[in-house]
């Protein structure tokens, strides 16, 4: 299970291109954002999961965005091997993605701050644990337990779920590890 360094570099260049894009985006929305925070916030959000994080999960993956060595909660696998994943499934941003999407819009409003510094601010976000494959209904528990947007009061990286879903580390597992993915090759 791929539980840390979970994104992997398409190299130097790309990756400073792809910082450069993320920066430029950000700057064209703080200009919108007082007028238009939803569509700022969404589309802020979104270019990070689609210029940075997307293109750097790891392979083979269910769907486009969950590599199916990242860590799955026991029901995320379940409905992945019954057959009831489509549709069911979130990836979960461990450390709330709106948190990033705050400190961005934070750096970008210093005029000094650029590319190198998003780059490095991009790669020390991911370095851990960055995303875990859970259910819309493990997602709601999330919602329902105060921690959709925020990290629980112990403050580790597990610690959402064990709050909202009883479910520390030894209860997230990868599909690539499932007895039943061998079973299934």
């Amino acid at each position: 299970m791929k539980s840390h360094d979970q994104l992997t570099s398409l190299g130097e260049d790309s990756d400073r291109a792809d910082a450069s894009a993320i920066v430029d985006v950000y700057r064209a929305l703080t200009r919108i954002r007082e007028s238009h925070s939803a569509f700022a916030g969404r589309t802020a959000r979104e270019s990070v999961q689609k210029i940075w994080q997307e293109p750097r999960m790891p392979r083979p993956r269910y769907k486009h965005n969950k590599p199916l060595d990242y860590p799955w909660t026991l029901a995320a696998r379940d409905a992945y091997f019954e057959g009831r994943a489509r549709g069911q499934l979130v990836l979960e941003h461990v450390t709330p993605i709106n948190h990033m999407v705050s400190l961005f819009f934070d750096r970008v409003a210093d005029p000094d701050f650029g590319v190198d510094d998003m780059l490095t601010d991009l790669r020390e976000m991911h370095r851990g644990f960055s995303f875990a494959i859970i259910t819309k209904v493990e997602d709601d528990r999330l919602t329902a337990a105060g921690l959709r947007s925020k990290r629980s009061a112990e403050d580790s990286a597990w610690s959402r779920y064990e709050v909202a879903l009883g479910a520390n580390a030894d209860g997230f597992g990868a599909i690539t590890d499932d007895p039943r993915y061998t079973a299934a090759r």
